[in-house]
């Protein structure tokens, strides 16, 4: 789907105070979204999506609300035999060290609408379409995947000491996302690697010590991190802006440090 496509296709339709308009395809998709989540939705998520979704209608609406317009869906409801027919999942390796690994993804997230956790602030925002010119590629030792047909890849690079396939940033967070290879381990494998971690645990409690102490912050903040997952259980979470993390209702290692100004 390109983005930016004047067309109004025949099973959704964008009204303004009870008037069909013309709208880009993009900005169509976000309204299908929105109109499908809508239902209890609430105003910080409205505000939110009308804040994003503005920009994409033509500039004579723009100074309207979102409560102008309203949206019909002309699609018929599938029959219940229909819904229940599964399409077959496609699953994508990469060879790493000679051993062909399952990757973690196979295909970029679908446009929507950001819910986050809690009352997270950004709730309601728009995810655009990732596109491949916005997508990194890591590969060594071979050709780089070709991108789809029109397209090209933001970047190719060749670093063999990171373990990621391909990473892009996330269009309402602009937080990093990457794409890597699977582990691969079922639950039997990742409960005897945690029964060896803990015959290892007392050298582990002494690295943290020293890691407490030093004059490194990082070094030290790595510590901190490990002692919080050891001392308190705390699962391993990824760091968060601090504006952000007060309004989301789950902590995590490293996002609890923000919170509780450790």
């Amino acid at each position: 789907m390109i983005s930016g496509t004047v067309c109004c296709s025949y099973w959704f339709v964008v009204k303004h105070k009870g008037k069909v308009v013309r709208v880009s395809r993009e900005a169509q998709e976000a309204a299908s979204i929105f109109h499908a989540r809508s239902k209890g939705a609430d105003a910080t998520f409205k505000a939110n999506f009308w804040r994003d979704w503005r920009d994409r209608l033509p500039p004579a609406l723009r100074d309207s609300k979102l409560g102008a317009f309203t949206f019909v869906d002309k699609r018929k409801t599938k029959a219940k035999s229909d819904t229940k027919t599964k399409k077959p999942q496609t699953r994508c390796t990469a060879r790493v060290n000679g051993i062909t690994m399952r990757t973690t993804a196979c295909a970029m997230e679908r446009p929507g609408l950001f819910v986050g956790r809690g009352k997270n602030p950004q709730r309601g925002r728009y995810k655009r379409r990732v596109h491949p010119e916005q997508v990194t590629i890591n590969v060594v030792g071979a050709p780089a995947p070709r991108p789809p047909s029109g397209h090209s890849w933001a970047a190719v690079v060749h670093d063999a000491e990171s373990a990621w396939l391909a990473r892009w940033k996330d269009p309402v967070t602009g937080r990093v996302k990457y794409v890597y290879p699977a582990s691969g381990m079922n639950d039997e494998e990742k409960f005897d690697r945690a029964r060896r971690l803990g015959e290892s645990m007392a050298k582990v409690r002494r690295t943290t010590k020293r890691m407490l102490r030093s004059p490194d912050a990082k070094t030290a903040q790595t510590g901190l991190a490990l002692c919080l997952l050891d001392v308190l259980a705390i699962r391993i979470g990824g760091d968060t802006r601090p504006s952000v993390v007060l309004e989301i209702s789950t902590k995590a290692r490293t996002t609890s440090s923000h919170a509780l100004h450790c």
